[in-house]
């Protein structure tokens, strides 16, 4: 392989214009230091040398040669000033990672100087109370012990101030050991390679030709490992020739089988550095979204075809809404999408916008995500949470409506205004689109809308199969795609994790009973009696739902937490007896327990989507919103939420009572007459602690053929009945 084949990949294009901002920047401030000094001399005389050094930064000149290469060295790991201030203006915790020792006293030295204007480092507690403020956290000169745990004291403290942070983490210490699973950008310490180093000796030769300079240096793995006294060396040369030679002769300053291994290993972490960034899922292997994976593929195209100047900006797809709950994918679809070649990505959210709180700082967040997602066309903008910036329309009133509104008028302000920002798109993400301003998803700021439910079984076996990568190649995952019904995307991949790691702790390959133990949590942890209970609840939904055809019934799953009903709602016609059918299938696990165990527990209540929670809503539907009721032909217009019951008279709310002992009491003729197969459904989940849609449809077979005679089911997002 040439030095050409080696050559760093085209860094952020400002990084360059940055550094000469810093340069500049510095020389002011040295000349400041150099005046100050003089001041002082002439104050106090030979005493001044026994005075502190200004402004605790010490002497150190910052136009040395080593301050120099320093500047280049961070301007290139930041990018570009507009990069950091969005960075800061979000609050974001930044980790600068890999820093050698021998360069990290540089670079908190520098720091001030790479920060925009109106921002300062904060030493004191008192500074970081400050606006403007950053935290820096560094630790001490060893890494361990009293070290770390001022680090993480000091984390903790900036944290609560909520001030941004910038971390500098030195190479042997792992981002994640202090971090956890936290999500924070890393921006890797970029040392020396040919083009800063190109860069470098242009300004201490000035008139030479960087590019012509890139093409003579060693390799970057080489330049990479080279040591900071053969780097100073070679500044201090008569010429750039002699400059040259002398860092392709650094294994002439210490043992030459040191340098190469030291050079082969750099070789090597970049390598995996780079897989790191590559690695992840394929946008065109995504399993489990649908058309909006389909529609995400042709946005990728329409970037890279506007890019090559085979498409006009006015044909390209504009962007696209992604809802659904939480852990389907809708965060990988947008990363997915960015990790082809050549698309960068900007990730904000309404979290990341608001970190103080005041409007102002919010406003400048979300105009800098944009800003700086368009520098790096093409690019996507990628909104998260979009939902919570709620809407004008929603008719609820609260303290915060005034400051909703300008988000909200802010936001679209910022769509709009990304329509002449060629080679931009915008992908949002919500749990709940309903709760998003109409004005926001109208065509022309998010052209399509998709709503993502948890994956099929047939998506979950592609999804692990994905996350298990080379492990169980051999194992059919058909049936362990069965049992993950009912799960998310993100919920495969933290099983397969948690199977290998009891297989790493048994110091053994991972087996298949590994992942199936991952998947369906042992449910012997459930007392006896409860689980029972849970088994004859579950049951109960199986059987009341088929017979009266309003489901389909995929998996049926105990848990140390309860019990869980896998379901598919069929699409019928909405009448007051299809919804008392309805109605009953809710009811349906309560009536179990009162048929086999004589009471029933308050196990379908309790939550939001509970049984009793989802009955009482269909019912308020049928009299207040569908026109289906004892009011006749009323509509009160969307549906109703439940607590409308307490408001209602005693008149209806007795009316709403009788409707929902109807329910119950068809729910139990119907288990009544099935009795048998309630009890022998009940029993087997009860010993197994699953049962799979292949299993249900054994056992209900006759129910099910009934039910297929009278009505045809279509596709609806799979749902789950506690």
């Amino acid at each position: 392989m040439t030095d050409r084949d080696m050559a760093a990949a085209p860094s952020h294009p400002d990084w360059r214009a940055y550094a000469a901002a810093i340069l500049a920047r510095a020389r002011v401030e040295e000349s400041r230091n150099d005046a100050e000094r003089a001041i002082l001399l002439k104050e106090h005389g030979d005493a001044a040398d026994d005075l502190p050094p200004l402004k605790g930064e010490g002497d150190v000149s910052y136009t040395s040669r080593r301050q120099q290469m320093m500047i280049f060295c961070l301007a290139a790991t930041i990018g570009s000033e507009a990069i950091l201030r969005s960075a800061l203006e979000r609050g974001a915790i930044i980790a600068i990672t890999g820093l050698p020792d021998d360069r990290a006293k540089d670079v908190r030295r520098l720091l001030p100087l790479m920060l925009p204007p109106g921002w300062q480092i904060a030493r004191t507690k008192h500074e970081r109370r400050r606006r403007g403020a950053v935290a820096v956290i560094q630790p001490g000169q060893t890494y361990g012990g009293s070290s770390r745990a001022q680090m993480d004291k000091d984390l903790v403290e900036a944290l609560t101030l909520d001030v941004p942070v910038m971390m500098l983490l030195p190479e042997g210490m792992p981002p994640a050991e202090i971090l956890g699973v936290a999500r924070v950008p890393l921006w890797p310490f970029r040392g020396m390679d040919r083009e800063i180093t190109a860069e470098l000796l242009a300004l201490s030769w000035p008139g030479s030709d960087p590019a012509v300079l890139q093409e003579r240096l060693p390799s970057d793995d080489h330049l990479a490992a080279t040591p900071m006294l053969p780097l100073m060396l070679s500044l201090r040369s008569e010429s750039v020739g002699e400059a040259l030679r002398v860092l392709y002769d650094t294994t002439t300053t210490s043992d030459p089988r040191t340098f190469k291994d030291k050079v082969q290993a750099i070789a090597a972490d970049k390598a995996k550095a780079e897989a790191r960034q590559k690695s992840g899922i394929r946008l065109a292997d995504l399993a489990g979204l649908g058309a909006a994976r389909d529609t995400a593929i042709g946005i990728v195209e329409d970037l890279r075809a506007w890019q090559a100047g085979k498409l006009c900006w006015d044909a390209v797809h504009r962007g696209m809404l992604i809802a659904g709950p939480p852990g389907v994918g809708k965060t990988e679809l947008a990363h997915a999408m960015a990790r082809e070649p050549g698309i960068h990505l900007e990730s904000a959210s309404y979290a990341q916008w608001q970190p103080r709180g005041t409007l102002g700082d919010m406003l400048k967040a979300m105009r800098a995500s944009v800003s700086t997602a368009a520098d790096q066309a093409p690019s996507i903008l990628f909104i998260d949470e979009l939902d919570a910036c709620g809407s004008r329309t929603s008719g609820r009133t609260s303290q915060h409506q005034s400051y909703d509104s300008k988000v909200i008028a802010a936001l679209l302000e910022q769509l709009d205004g990304i329509d002449g920002r060629e080679g931009l798109i915008v992908v949002g993400a919500c749990n709940h689109p309903d709760h998003i301003d109409p004005a926001i998803l109208r065509p022309g700021r998010f052209d399509e809308r998709f709503e993502i439910g948890r994956p099929d079984a047939e998506a979950l076996a592609i999804i692990l199969r994905q996350h298990l990568g080379e492990d169980l190649r051999e194992t059919d995952l058909t049936a362990l795609g069965q049992m993950a019904l009912g799960l998310s995307g993100a919920d495969c991949a933290a099983a397969v994790r948690a199977a290998r790691g009891v297989a790493r702790r048994a110091k053994r390959p991972l087996i298949p009973d590994d992942l199936r133990t991952a998947l369906v949590p042992d449910h012997l942890a459930l007392p006896p009696n409860m689980r029972r209970r849970a088994a004859v609840h579950e049951a109960g939904h199986a059987v009341v739902m088929t017979a009266l055809g309003v489901g389909e019934i995929k998996a049926l799953r105990l848990s140390p937490d309860g019990g869980e009903t896998r379901l598919r709602w069929f699409d019928i016609d909405v009448t007051r007896d299809m919804l008392q059918r309805r109605c009953a299938a809710h009811l349906a696990g309560r009536a179990a327990e009162i048929l086999l165990l004589g009471a029933a527990s308050g196990g379908a209540g309790g939550t939001n989507d509970s049984d009793l929670h989802q009955a009482t809503l269909l019912m308020l539907q049928c009299h207040l919103s569908l026109g289906l009721g004892v009011m006749g032909h009323l509509s009160l217009g969307a549906p109703p939420p439940a607590t409308t019951q307490l408001t209602l008279s005693g008149v209806m709310q007795l009316n709403m009572q009788r409707d929902l002992d109807r329910a119950l009491t068809l729910a139990l003729e119907v288990l009544q007459q099935h009795r048998a197969l309630l009890e022998s459904v009940a029993r087997e989940l009860e010993t197994r602690g699953f049962l799979v849609e292949v299993d249900l449809t054994a056992a209900l077979a006759p129910m099910i053929k009934d039910a297929e005679s009278r009505h045809v089911p279509r596709d609806r997002p799979d749902d789950t009945a506690p």
